[in-house]
């Protein structure tokens, strides 16, 4: 059974799951590298293993001669940006694409079949097509999405008696993975450009793209006099992009996040005291890079409107203070002991 009034829950590859032992640990960062998520869930019936298995597969389809969609033009792009020429990109998996993506498997030593499947996708830097994971934890009456993000691998494997469902993830993984190519002319708006760029990686920009357009962020109001071309790879475009105009940027389940550098997300401080379940007192570890001020480590009962870029109003008895949240460690155990997020935060 749950202990002390916990709640969690997961949604993977379409299967709800409720009231089973789930052991997870959720680290997410408020730079651009993705988030990811460990999770084990216990003893899940036969069939519910079978049909969250499929419902991977499933979501993993092959690229073959023939085809015809968006995911054939991203196949498209990807190739020539390998330097193999697929004809024209049309969507259309002809005769042209296939040799193309015969002579990529050829040079990077996969099988020769002309077939794209996840190895080949992989290779090309393309999205495998997995389906998304949620996970909502929390206390009766408070529990949030905590982690949201795309399943990477699914594994049963069997520990003595029981049945452990082993789930990995990344938040924005597959969005890292795709290729565009755009043109924007003289005087176009950063917002345009993110908009734009976000479309091709298919990750939610709504609330970023109007923070740009109402100047709510420094830098925001940036155009590109000269114009700006994207071609290739759309995240190293959209890093490009902001970064010229000094705006940080990171997913968070499967949206943009935008703050100027080293300052904190518009969201109300959370305050982290004894009454909102902080645990111990908080030290200072090591700084990040040198030259840095070192880093506040803090611990509190699980939370999961601690979020990366957050402020945290810290009232400790030994220290208080405005802090950055810079990483968050959301770990748990419906049936043991562990309930926590961890906390690594700059001062602000």
């Amino acid at each position: 059974m749950t202990l002390w009034g916990r709640e969690a829950y997961v949604i993977a590859n379409d299967v709800g799951v409720r009231g089973l032992r789930l052991v997870f640990k959720a680290k997410k960062t408020a730079n651009k590298d993705p988030n990811n998520l460990d999770l084990k869930i216990y003893n899940l019936a036969a069939a519910t293993r079978s049909k969250m298995t499929a419902a991977s597969v499933a979501t993993g389809d092959n690229l073959a001669a023939g085809a015809s969609s968006d995911e054939v033009r991203s196949l498209q792009r990807a190739l020539a940006a390998h330097g193999f020429d697929p004809g024209p990109i049309d969507g259309a998996f002809g005769p042209a694409t296939r040799s193309a993506l015969l002579a990529f498997q050829q040079s990077a030593g996969l099988a020769a079949d002309g077939v794209a499947g996840p190895r080949t996708k992989t290779a090309l830097g393309l999205s495998t097509g997995k389906a998304p994971v949620i996970l909502v934890a929390g206390h009766a009456g408070n529990s949030q999405v905590i982690y949201s993000g795309e399943v990477r691998t699914i594994d049963h494997v069997r520990e003595g008696a029981d049945w452990v469902t082993h789930i990995q993830s990344g938040d924005g993984e597959q969005a890292f993975g795709r290729f565009g190519a755009s043109s924007f002319a003289p005087g176009a708006a950063l917002a345009d450009v993110v908009d734009e760029l976000t479309k091709q990686m298919r990750i939610s920009a709504v609330d970023a793209v109007a923070q740009l357009r109402r100047g709510d962020i420094a830098g925001g109001s940036k155009t590109f006099l000269q114009g700006f071309t994207s071609a290739g790879r759309s995240v190293r475009d959209l890093d490009k992009a902001l970064k010229s105009a000094g705006i940080e940027w990171s997913i968070q389940d499967g949206a943009l996040q935008l703050v100027p550098p080293g300052k904190a997300t518009q969201e109300r401080a959370f305050v982290l005291s004894a009454d909102s379940g902080l645990i111990g007192s908080p030290d200072h570890g090591a700084p990040g890079k040198d030259g840095e001020p070192p880093i506040l480590k803090a611990k509190c009962l699980l939370n999961g409107a601690i979020t990366p870029a957050r402020t945290i109003r810290l009232e400790a008895i030994s220290r208080q203070g405005f802090y950055r949240v810079e990483t968050v460690e959301h770990a748990g155990d419906t049936h043991g002991p562990e309930w926590t997020s961890s906390i690594e935060a700059s001062a602000l």
